[in-house]
């Protein structure tokens, strides 16, 4: 079986079904997204709302259109080496930051989202620190930002409310897929063991959070 078929599966099975979608890999080595939804309202479209962007998102917190550009993204999130492991997840890891940070900052309609953004920007910061540190001992050099990082998060500078804990969470949940897809392409290529466990502490944490998120969503 194709190594992106397996990844793609394991990841599908990691979220639960996500918003009634199922991912599929392209023969090309790219990733697509293959959208199948379970629900169907009046207007005829399969389980979706309008966000306040003009994007359609599922019913029940899954992707939708306006997600897209987080399944886009995620084309990039395979990686073959520990050293783009790392330098793909920094700043991978710093976008989900500063976005839990902008939530905290504006206030989140609910405790509970207010609590998961302060657990994201704790436990990605900390790994930030770990990763810069390891690539400053293993390849002899600071890592450095080239700019070539594609955000995949909508801007939330215009929004507030429900609206803005719903474009959160929903763009989290691609962006912690995007997460767990890199950390499990990296799995072949590992030398350090530091590599492992932050790995499989991605795939558990982030996996856990994604249910939570999807609940959340679920409640709004």
């Amino acid at each position: 079986m194709n190594t992106n078929t397996v990844l793609v599966a394991l990841v599908a099975l990691l979220i639960g079904g996500i918003g009634g979608y199922a991912l599929s890999a392209q023969t090309n080595n790219h990733w697509g997204a293959g959208m199948m939804s379970q629900d169907t309202n009046t207007n005829g479209m399969m389980g979706m709302h309008r966000m306040p962007d003009g994007s359609m998102m599922s019913n029940d917190g899954g992707m939708g259109m306006g997600s897209m550009n987080g399944m886009d993204h995620m084309m990039d999130m395979m990686v073959s080496s520990e050293r783009e492991f790392i330098e793909g997840m920094i700043p991978h890891h710093q976008e989900a930051v500063d976005t839990a940070k902008e939530v905290i900052a504006r206030g989140g309609t609910t405790p509970e989202i207010k609590q998961l953004a302060e657990d994201i920007v704790f436990a990605q910061e900390a790994e930030i620190a770990q990763m810069k540190q390891w690539y400053q001992d293993w390849y002899g050099e600071e890592y450095a930002d080239t700019g070539e990082y594609m955000p995949m998060m909508r801007d939330l500078s215009q929004l507030s409310g429900e609206a803005l804990d719903r474009t959160f969470l929903e763009d989290m949940i691609m962006h912690h897929m995007g997460a767990i897809m890199m950390a499990r392409s990296v799995q072949p290529y590992i030398e350090h063991s530091e590599i492992e466990k932050l790995t499989q502490a991605i795939v558990t944490t982030q996996s856990d959070e994604i249910r939570l998120m999807r609940q959340l969503l679920s409640g709004l």
